[in-house]
């Protein structure tokens, strides 16, 4: 007998391998048991993990034991058995305190208490962070040579992400948005799936979904592609077929929960309606949203006809309702868009619940009720504290409170989840300057610069806020750094523009406009540098040049936007017509915005007359004008435009000689002015509170307060001829008739 076939007789003897075998039996059977409780009863994964560990970590203990009392007869326990049981637990225990530390081993689920707009509180079970999946769905690619279905490139992954928002396990992020290109909104680019996965890590998300559409007679076939984030492995691959795309991501949603190994306990009890509930029964319509909705230089009247047909094809699309509501109010149609809304709000059981959150969330602010628009962004964060999206929503509707504190705590919780959003990181540094903490603004944007040394738009940040300051050539040197990687940058040029402008370099100004009107793609960047062109022509005294540019912007704004954003920039730039001598065009048009506007944009009214009576000078009929003009953000919540209310009303104060009284004003205004607000030639909306102040302090001899004022008004604007007027008038008052000179040739 060989020693091996011994050891095999002798391990028989013992029937060591029977006791084994029973232990892996019965540890098997418990695993399965365990993983169907975790998913029955929705408990930590975890929990089979740690069943999972301690079977194999006990195993040598389970083959001592069978070694030594295995054998038939009486046995007796020696030390050395005790000894090695008692190291193999003491091993055991040490290895799974280090592997499962710290680790939720309970519920993994969380109750939360939330109250709605109406003040109710109800009660809601919501996954723990860590259990959440996080999915990318990016862009489909049509492999057939069916053109009629480049649609569902951009529909199908549109559509499986809405089915995916009902399951709040789930967190899905368009990475197709990414894809979008300027041929339209059904011809994406199909970025690679190296840099899918990139866009993916940087969002922290855990998965990555792409797909593939194909024509097969009547029917269509949709596959697609699940990817680990973190490894780029392929851990599912499905393909479904049948005559209805919208059945297709129904099917392709219900596996994917059982790919992504959601809980079965959760499953069966959360809704999954078909998508086509969410949505339409129409494909046109559908069509015709997505169309309206991803058109990449809209045109707002071609949009405006197709979500009309979208809603006269099928009148319960509330996502349409709501889309249309808001190109109603482009138009100046308060009174439809109302309609809209309220139909979307009728049909909102076709509303996934975090869609009902956005439209009741504008809807409550287009209505004027601020405290429920903010209830609802509340109760978001709280059902989807790991969604940064809802975060954003809640800091924008605090900023526009002036909560700027807590606007910071919300932008930053959303770029803790997410800080690959630079829109998020912009928004979290402007709530930062708006609350006095430079510093702090300015480490938000190093920050995204360091991780993302590719991206333009931080340095950009960094250097607008060095404008801001008047900080003139280290913000233009980060301009620069931005036009050296890219020379067409527009941003760059119209900052470059705005610093030479600033600093009385006119010519290069102009240079830098020219060069951002060749590299304007977009109708806003068209706007953004014709406004700065009318400025640029005010700055230097040729307001009938200023008011041309105008008039001919306004016309582009009105051909490309729609008649309401036409009306808001010729309210925001009345102010030119006084200077120029023609205050019977600005009473006219007051006129015109009084018969053409609606609720509740006729809020914005007596705020333009408010800015005509200051360039007039009617300080006593502009203090009595001052209370209608609070009623816009009082009503709408723009409590953000407090300010403005502020130094228009210590500007009231100033023109009756009441300089005194207009002190105080003047300080509350600075202190409160939302930077990047201040007008660079005070065209439109705000003002300028150091020149008033500064002005004020003159007047009543308080000379050093005065050029303190004035030196933080040229700080910023360096030739505006009224700062450097005022700066003369207070040197010649001081005796300094050198300094007095060279502020009034500046001027001049």
């Amino acid at each position: 007998m060989t020693r091996t076939s011994h050891i095999w007789t002798e391990l028989m003897r013992r029937r060591v391998p029977h006791i084994v075998g029973a232990y892996f039996a019965g540890g098997w059977i418990l695993l399965e048991f365990t993983d169907w409780a975790v998913g029955r009863w929705v408990l930590s994964p975890h929990i089979t993990d740690l069943v999972v560990a301690s079977w194999l970590l006990m195993i040598p203990a389970v083959a001592l034991l069978a070694w030594t009392h295995g054998a038939p007869g009486r046995d007796r326990w020696t030390r050395l058995e005790i000894g090695g049981v008692a190291a193999n637990f003491i091993v055991a225990a040490a290895v799974m305190f280090g592997l499962f530390q710290g680790r939720d081993l309970g519920a993994a689920t969380t109750t939360v208490t939330v109250r709605d707009e109406d003040g109710r509180s109800v009660e809601r079970d919501i996954p723990k962070r860590e259990f959440m999946r996080r999915l990318a769905v990016f862009a489909f690619v049509n492999e057939s040579d069916d053109s009629g279905l480049d649609w569902l490139q951009l529909g199908a992954p549109w559509s499986l992400t809405l089915d995916l928002e009902q399951d709040d396990w789930l967190r899905p992020v368009t990475g197709f948005a990414e894809e979008l290109s300027g041929e339209g909104p059904f011809s994406p680019t199909h970025l690679p799936l190296s840099q899918q996965r990139e866009l993916a890590l940087d969002r922290f998300l855990d998965y990555l979904l792409v797909g593939s559409i194909q024509g097969r007679g009547d029917s269509v076939v949709l596959a697609s592609r699940l990817y680990d984030a973190k490894t780029g492995t392929l851990l599912a691959e499905r393909a479904f077929e049948g005559p209805e795309p919208l059945d297709l991501v129904d099917r392709i949603s219900s596996q994917l929960r059982d790919d992504l190994e959601i809980p079965s306990g959760h499953v069966a009890r959360t809704a999954d309606l078909p998508v086509r509930e969410l949505l339409s029964d129409s494909l046109v319509a559908v069509r015709a949203f997505l169309q309206a909705e991803y058109a990449e230089g809209r045109d707002a009247a071609a949009n405006l006809r197709l979500l009309a047909a979208a809603v006269g094809t099928d009148s319960t699309f509330a996502l349409a309702q709501a889309a249309l509501g808001e190109a109603y109010i482009a138009f100046n149609q308060p009174e439809d868009a109302f309609a809209a809304y309220e139909a979307a709000l009728r049909h909102q059981y076709r509303l996934s619940e975090r869609s009902r959150f956005e439209v009741k969330a504008r809807y409550y602010q287009i209505t004027r009720q601020p405290e429920k628009t903010l209830a609802i962004a509340r109760m978001r964060t709280d059902l989807y504290p790991t969604d940064p999206s809802a975060w954003d929503v809640l800091g924008i509707v605090l900023i526009n409170q002036a909560d700027n504190e807590g606007a910071v705590e919300a932008f930053e919780q959303g770029r803790v989840l997410d800080p690959s959003s630079w829109s998020r990181v912009q928004l979290l540094g402007q709530a930062y300057l708006n609350a006095g903490r430079t510093d702090d603004a300015e480490r938000t944007y190093q920050r995204h610069a360091d991780r993302y040394p590719e991206r333009l738009a931080p340095i950009r940040a960094i250097g607008g806020m060095y404008l801001q300051q008047g900080r003139f050539t280290p913000a233009a040197e980060q301009f620069e750094k931005a036009l050296l990687v890219d020379p067409n940058d527009f941003p760059s040029l119209v900052a470059m523009a705005d610093i030479s402008e600033r600093t009385a370099s006119f010519e290069n100004a102009r240079a830098f406009y020219d060069r951002a009107i060749s590299a304007s793609r977009t109708t806003d960047q068209m706007w953004q540098v014709g406004g700065r062109l009318v400025g640029h022509f005010d700055l230097q005294g040729m307001t009938d040049s200023a008011i041309a540019r105008n008039e001919a912007l306004s016309g582009y704004i009105r051909s490309s936007l729609g008649r309401v954003p036409e009306l808001q920039h010729r309210l925001n730039t009345i102010a030119l017509y006084p200077r120029a001598g023609r205050s019977a065009e600005a009473r006219a048009l007051l006129d015109t915005l009084r018969s053409e506007l609606e609720p509740p944009l006729t809020l914005f009214v007596p705020v333009a007359e408010a800015l005509l009576l200051r360039e007039l000078g009617q300080g006593e009929v502009l203090e009595a004008k001052i209370p209608e003009a609070r009623r816009l953000y009082e009503e709408l919540g723009y409590a953000s435009l407090e300010w403005t209310m502020l130094y228009l009303e210590a500007e009231a104060m100033r023109m009756q000689g009441r300089c005194a009284d207009a002190i105080p004003m003047f300080e509350q205004a600075a202190g409160a002015m939302q930077v990047g607000l201040l007008g660079e030639t005070d065209v439109g909306l705000g003002g300028n509170p150091w020149l008033g102040l500064g002005t004020c302090l003159r007047e009543l001899g308080r000379h050093d307060d005065a050029a303190n004022a004035l030196g933080e008004s040229y700080s910023r604007l360096p030739a505006d001829a009224r700062v450097l007027l005022q700066l003369a008038y207070l040197y010649r008052d001081m005796g300094d008739r050198v300094e007095a000179m060279r502020y009034l040739n500046g001027a001049v």
